[in-house]
């Protein structure tokens, strides 16, 4: 499972320069990307403003020039000598007068041809190239010219991978047609003029001229593809994809005079050149920026966490006992503030300390002389007592064995009575003698090979039954470290224990094992006896505590209690488990090495 980032695993020193960074960078990111949407959109806008001047400058050129044509092409309308041959009869020296005239419009090569046609779009003469017009491009002109203007440009056509164009007059006798001149003129330029045209208008700029039905379009040197701009479209300004593969903007602008388009191309690039170039420097800003800001905040939250760290060391230091730290005190700020607060709680956990200390001493003082009358007490009650109950004992036995026949049974059964009760007095005089010494006891460290120490036990406690013994099963038990004799007595106390509760089983098993447990030795001792109900186990293990009656299991009730006492001082645990009627396991931890 992936872990989640969080700052939590940082130090104060490293989350406040994170931070601040964090927060620098978002600022910058935020105005980097509002300045730079706001540079580009004015790009746009100038951009878009350059395309409309442009076309707008371009589209009036044209047209002045158009209307240049178109005045001398009346003029050559208004010829008498035209006007007298589409009337009169076409004789030789008026034909070649006529013919003179037509060669006269030519003015120069980009005429390739004229034509005088009759009103009925007959071709009477023609001056130039016979290659350029047909009979049917005739018709649909002299169709076209039938309108109010008296001269009309019609559209580009291709022929002979040259472009033309026609301009279309009348030729007039008062209100009455006589005929048509069609000039027909090559629409061509040199790449040397179109360069010159495109400085003028700027690089990554194109120019293109197309009939205003999107039928031809040209770069006024070659035909070129259709350009996607829908021509019948009331948009000013249209975004696609040129031939050279590159987002441009256009702006199209109809050429008065003309059913022409000029149109002017302009690439998204060299527009936003200032908005990348602005980007860049907003980037390289901002960078410098979040340099200067993690250095500063580094040197802000060093004078910030400096003295945090100095405080940590000092409470680190008076949590480990040493309480001569101080904090320096030359600040006046709010971390000032807690260094003298740290140091006013020194100085009161110092005298606290001392204070402590002798209270210590005065309570383990008077817990040693408590301890001192305690032996002696425990003494004189192990000397004062015991003659008494030797004595009683004694007196017992002397009855029992010189006057059995004159006392009856129920004397003999209280003479056997004082007798048991009198031994059971001095083992519990024994066993509390035993428990009270072991505090005092200090541990004897050896390693021990538990086999060994558990198997004599074992043996003698066998050899102690009268009547049928349990089988009792040693498995293997790791070795430890501890005081033998201590341990020992752990043994004793919790295998006779398992000895006595299955003794009334007729086939009473004993099963002594161990194992390790990591950095721990666990050993049990379990049988199959007559257990206990576990709701009493929490006293199990206190001083006089038993589970059974005395007239069922003897016992002082000391045993547990002393075999947890020893385990405890070997920082280990006792523990137990058992079912009434099914038997009890009694198990304890050691530490490997004390």
């Amino acid at each position: 499972m992936k872990r989640r980032f969080s700052l939590h695993h940082f130090s104060l020193q490293q989350r406040l320069p994170l931070l601040i960074c964090i927060l620098l960078l978002s600022v910058i990111f935020l105005f980097s990307l509002t300045a730079y949407v706001a540079v580009r959109k004015s790009a746009t806008t100038i951009g878009k403003d350059r395309l409309r001047s442009l076309s707008d400058q371009l589209s009036s050129m044209l047209s002045q020039s158009a209307s240049s044509q178109v005045l001398s092409a009346r003029v050559t309308a208004e010829n008498k000598e035209l006007k007298a041959f589409l009337v009169g009869e076409k004789n030789a020296a008026d034909t070649s007068a006529v013919m003179n005239s037509l060669r006269a419009a030519r003015v120069d090569s980009t005429y390739a041809e004229i034509n005088l046609v009759d009103k009925n779009g007959n071709i009477l003469l023609r001056s130039g190239s016979a290659s350029v017009s047909k009979q049917a491009t005739i018709d649909t002109l002299v169709k076209l010219a039938l309108g109010k203007d008296s001269v009309r440009i019609g559209k580009l056509r291709l022929a002979n991978d040259t472009m033309f164009y026609p301009i279309i007059s009348l030729v007039r006798d008062n209100a009455h047609l006589l005929g048509f001149v069609i000039r027909w003129r090559v629409l061509k330029s040199t790449p040397q003029a179109n360069q010159q045209l495109s400085m003028l208008l700027g690089t990554n700029a194109a120019i293109y001229i197309g009939n205003d039905d999107g039928s031809l379009w040209t770069d006024m040197i070659k035909p070129v593809k259709s350009l996607p701009v829908d021509t019948l479209s009331k948009h000013e300004f249209f975004d696609y994809t040129n031939h050279a593969r590159q987002p441009v903007i256009a702006a199209v602008r109809a050429i008065p005079a003309t059913r022409w388009l000029v149109l002017v191309e302009l690439s998204e690039e060299s527009m936003m050149a200032a908005a990348a170039i602005f980007f860049k420097w907003v980037i390289v800003i901002g960078i410098v920026f979040t340099i200067v800001g993690i250095v500063t905040t580094w040197i802000l939250s060093r004078n910030i966490t400096r003295p945090l760290e100095e405080l940590t060391a000092a409470a680190t230091a008076i949590a480990g006992g040493d309480y001569s730290q101080h904090v320096p005190l030359d600040r006046k700020d709010e971390i000032g503030k807690l260094a003298r607060a740290f140091n006013a709680m020194s100085v009161r956990v110092v005298n606290s300390q001392k204070d402590l200390e002798g209270k210590v001493q005065e309570r383990t003082e008077r817990l040693e002389d408590l301890n001192k009358e305690l032996e002696a007490f425990s003494y004189s009650v192990s000397h004062d007592l015991r003659a008494p109950l030797r004595a009683i004992g004694g007196y017992a036995v002397i009855l029992k064995e010189d006057y059995i026949d004159v006392l009856d049974k129920e004397g003999n059964r209280i003479i056997d009575r004082i007798i048991a009760n009198g031994k059971r007095m001095g083992m519990l005089i024994d066993d509390l003698l035993q428990f009270s010494r072991l505090g005092r006891k200090e541990l004897s460290q050896q390693s021990i090979n538990m086999r060994q120490l558990v198997e004599p036990v074992v043996n003698e406690l066998l050899h102690d039954i009268k009547g049928k013994k349990p089988k009792i099963e040693v498995l293997n038990i790791p070795d430890t470290h501890g005081d033998a004799t201590l341990l020992r007595q752990v043994w004793e106390n919790l295998i006779s224990n398992a000895i006595k509760y299955s003794s009334k089983k007729d086939d009473a098993v004993i099963t002594i094992g161990g194992n390790t447990l990591g950095d721990d030795v666990s050993y049990f001792v379990r049988d199959n006896g007559v257990g206990f109900d576990m709701k009493y186990y929490y006293k199990l293990f206190g001083v006089f505590q038993r589970l059974h009656s005395q007239e069922s299991f003897e016992g002082t009730g000391i045993g547990l209690a002393l075999a947890k006492r020893i385990i405890d001082k070997h920082n280990g645990k006792l523990h137990a488990e058992a079912v009434q009627g099914e038997g009890a396991t009694f198990s304890f931890t050691l530490p490997k090495y004390n």
